[in-house]
C-alpha cells in the first residue's frame, strides 16, 4: 500500500524530468552593456517640477514643510540631513537649494553653503542667493569675493525689486537693497576702510529706515560726526 500511495508521485516527477531533458537549451546571447549617458551639467539641476508625478509633488511639499519646521525648533542637523535629500528629489529646485544652504549657514558650515549655491549654479541667479552667497564669503574672510558678489549692477537689481515691492504695499520686511549696502560696508569695515563703510551705512539707511544696524554701526563706532547723524536722523524722519 505504501508503495501504491508513492507511485503517482513518483511518475510525475519521472515525466518532469524526461520534459526538462527533452526540452532544447536556448542560448540566450549577451547581453551587450547599457551605455551610461553623461551626467547633465550643474547649471541643469534646476529644472521645474511640471514634469514630476502629482504624487511625488506632495511628498516634496511634506519634505519642505518638514525642513521649515526643523529650522523654526532649532533642529538644525535634522533641516540639513532633509534638505539634501529634498534638493536630489526635486532636481535642484532654487527654493530647495536655498533652504539647505541657509540651514548651512546657520550651523557655521559656510563652505557648504558656498558649494552648495556655486554648484548649482544659483549664485548669482537673483537677488537673495547673491545675497546669501557674499554673506558666505565674508564668513570665509573672502571680502573681496564679497564685495564682487554686490557689485553695482547687483544693487540696480536690488533697488529695482524694492521699488516693486514698495508699489504693491509690500510690508514688514527690510529691502534686500538695504540689506545689501549693509553687508557692502560690513565687509568694507573688515578691510578698514571706514570711510567707504560709512557711507555704505549711509545708504543703507536711507534705501530704508527699518534697517536698525545700519544706524548702530554708524553711531556706535562714531563713523560719522555729530552733526552728519542729526542731519541724518532728520532726513530719515
Amino acid at each position: 500500500r505504501s508503495g501504491a500511495r508513492w507511485r503517482p508521485r513518483l511518475c510525475l516527477q519521472l515525466r518532469r524530468s524526461r520534459l526538462t531533458a527533452a526540452a532544447p537549451i536556448s542560448a540566450t546571447p549577451p547581453r551587450s552593456p547599457v551605455p551610461c549617458s553623461p551626467r547633465p551639467p550643474a547649471a541643469r539641476l534646476c529644472q521645474s517640477q511640471t514634469d514630476l508625478p502629482l504624487q511625488d509633488v506632495v511628498e516634496l511639499d511634506g519634505l519642505r514643510s518638514l525642513v521649515q519646521d526643523s529650522l523654526g525648533k532649532h533642529l538644525y542637523a535634522n533641516a540639513i540631513f532633509f534638505a539634501d535629500k529634498l534638493v536630489t528629489l526635486s532636481r535642484g529646485e532654487p527654493d530647495d537649494v536655498y533652504r539647505l544652504a541657509q540651514a548651512y549657514v546657520y550651523t557655521k558650515q559656510v563652505r557648504r553653503a558656498l558649494h552648495a549655491l556655486q554648484r548649482t549654479g544659483l549664485a548669482k541667479s537673483n537677488s537673495r542667493f547673491r545675497y546669501l552667497t557674499a554673506r558666505c564669503f565674508l564668513e570665509c574672510a573672502e571680502y573681496d569675493e564679497c564685495l564682487s558678489m554686490l557689485d553695482d549692477e547687483a544693487l540696480a537689481a536690488a533697488a529695482a525689486e524694492a521699488a516693486e515691492l514698495c508699489e504693491g504695499g509690500g510690508e514688514g520686511h527690510v529691502s534686500m537693497h538695504s540689506a545689501m549696502q549693509l553687508l557692502r560696508g560690513s565687509a568694507y569695515e573688515k578691510e578698514d576702510n571706514w570711510p567707504v563703510a560709512a557711507r555704505c551705512y549711509t545708504r543703507a539707511l536711507r534705501a530704508d529706515p527699518m534697517c536698525f544696524e545700519a544706524l548702530d554701526r554708524i553711531v556706535t563706532n562714531h563713523m560719522i560726526p555729530v552733526d552728519e547723524q542729526r542731519a541724518l536722523l532728520a532726513e530719515l524722519e
